[in-house]
């Protein structure tokens, strides 16, 4: 079975966070925490492995990581799984940084600080991820 089929059969949505900040998983927890399960990499070089063991629908990744950093991190899950959803996260956000992070495969760019809505927007936006219109509205107003 592919990944993808793996992904739609389950029933739990999946949302995988990499980022090094502390404080920017915690507003993932806050924000996304009831709509899935949320698996947190602090840094670059565990990624693969936890893509690998939980599959997740989504995955929102720092470009600054520690150890491997996001770039490379994606590259290695694209390569794994090419229909993965990567959405890449970084204050340096200009034009060239994003345009590199999309031509490599990432499915959007997020530019921090965001807002909740940004990444109610790239769930609705994953093929895989079960987001219901309740679900949607209540974690917005949240």
């Amino acid at each position: 079975m592919n990944r993808r089929a793996e992904r739609s059969a389950r029933v739990a949505n999946v949302i995988l966070v990499a980022d090094d900040d502390l404080y920017i998983r915690s507003i993932f927890e806050v924000a996304l925490g009831e709509l899935g399960q949320l698996i947190e990499a602090p840094s670059g070089d565990n990624v693969l492995a936890l893509y690998k063991k939980h599959n997740p629908d989504v995955t929102f990744m720092d470009l600054h990581l520690p150890g491997k950093n996001g770039q490379k991190a994606m590259q290695e899950i694209l390569d794994y799984d090419e229909s993965a959803f990567v959405v890449m996260m970084s204050a340096d956000a200009v034009s060239m940084v994003v345009q590199k992070a999309t031509n490599a495969g990432a499915k959007g760019f997020i530019i921090k600080p965001f807002v909740k809505e940004t990444l109610l927007k790239y769930l609705r936006l994953c093929p895989t991820f079960h987001l219901t219109d309740g679900e949607a509205t209540s974690a917005a107003r949240a």
